[in-house]
């Protein structure tokens, strides 16, 4: 499988951040960790683009971080939760994200119909024409 990384999880990330905190509290690690698991090894995500999209979230008050409490070896870690805000917003994508896999797979998948019909069939004017008709006429006029 290949990997995803960089521009293809670009505007999907906070989302999927968003997703794995659904699970429960996590620190850093921990979501990138979940993320991983979920997408089968094939999601490469680094801590350098995880880590502002924590902020840009907790930002917006979708998230919630605060200092790990009690003592532990090593440096202390920020434990980032789902807000109800970001519940709502969670869900609100998803649905985004349905109706966005929907129209780009019907349009992806094989032995759907080639763009030229979908365009042709699903806009027309007054005029009775459709796009693929008037531009026809148009081409046509102008090596008249």
């Amino acid at each position: 499988m290949d990997s995803i990384q960089g521009d293809k999880l670009r505007g999907h990330l906070e989302n999927l951040v968003l997703a794995a905190l659904r699970k429960g509290d996590a620190h850093g690690f921990e979501i990138l960790k979940r993320l991983e698991v979920a997408g089968s090894g094939a999601l490469q995500l680094k801590e350098g683009s995880l880590y502002p999209a924590l902020y840009r979230l907790e930002a917006e008050g979708l998230v919630k971080a605060a200092w790990e409490e009690g003592e532990r070896r090593g440096p202390r870690r920020r434990i980032y939760r789902l807000t109800a805000k970001g519940t709502k917003r969670l869900e609100q994508s998803r649905s985004e994200w349905d109706v966005f896999v929907r129209v780009i797979g019907g349009i992806l998948a094989p032995g759907s119909n080639d763009l030229r019909t979908f365009a042709s069939d699903s806009v027309s004017s007054n005029d009775g024409l459709s796009t693929n008709d008037r531009f026809s006429t148009k081409a046509r006029g102008a090596h008249a």
